[in-house]
């Protein structure tokens, strides 16, 4: 019977050498996680260690939309420590992470000498593009929860099912503290039931978030007169 194939350091198909550890967590460090992801998995191809570069990439794959979606629900004052936080840790982690491997590898290849880091700039850039364009797509399928549970909220509000109509305008409200438009509901909701203080409170608080939506405009300046 065939033994299953192992790792071997070292044995890379394509022939090129690897970069110092350190070039995947520099990277990381000024482009972003998948930058340093992306360099780490080549790096440990080159190494010969094919299955850890897999194992390497869709942990950090899995990390990173994880980090974002948390981005999504940080408040603002907040977003910049996160983002540094996880900067420093995959310039710290990704280059633990080959530092063995690569060790042995010097050992095996006294005569070698390691890839110059410019040339995993390319793939640098691909992790900050991959980073941005799934940052933009997340932010979008944000956008569209919200306006699902604003309409859900519109149509409960119509049927005078103000408590139910509440509860959605809540979770739209939630997903994006930023937009006003579940605060308006909310507030025509309690002004429908003649609980004016209340719709007093949620009017303000959709007058304190910047919009330029006509309906917004038109509750706030009757607020100011």
């Amino acid at each position: 019977m065939q033994e299953p194939m192992q790792d071997t350091i070292g044995e890379d198909s394509s022939g090129k050498l690897p970069w110092k550890p350190r070039v995947a967590g520099v990277m990381a460090l000024l482009f972003g996680p998948l930058a340093g992801a992306f360099i780490t998995y080549t790096n440990l191809k080159r190494l010969g260690q094919s299955r850890k570069a897999t194992l390497t990439l869709r942990w950090s794959i899995a990390a990173t939309l994880a980090a974002m979606v948390v981005l999504l629900y940080l408040p603002d004052q907040f977003t910049r420590i996160f983002g540094l936080g996880v900067e420093a840790a995959g310039a710290a982690v990704y280059p633990a992470i080959q530092q063995n491997d690569f060790a042995v590898w010097e050992q095996g290849h006294p005569q070698s000498q390691s890839a110059s880091g410019w040339g995993s700039l390319g793939l640098a850039l691909l992790g900050i593009v991959t980073f941005w364009g799934t940052a933009i797509g997340i932010g979008f399928g944000q956008s569209a929860l919200v306006q699902m549970y604003i309409n859900r909220g519109n149509q409960l509000l119509d049927q005078k099912r103000f408590e139910e109509a509440r509860r959605e305008y809540k979770f739209a409200a939630r997903i994006d503290p930023n937009d006003p438009l579940p605060h308006l509901g909310m507030g025509d909701s309690f002004a429908d039931q003649q609980r004016w203080t209340d719709a007093g409170r949620e009017y303000k608080a959709a007058c304190a978030l910047k919009s330029d939506d006509a309906a917004v405009l038109k509750i706030c300046e009757a607020m100011d007169k």
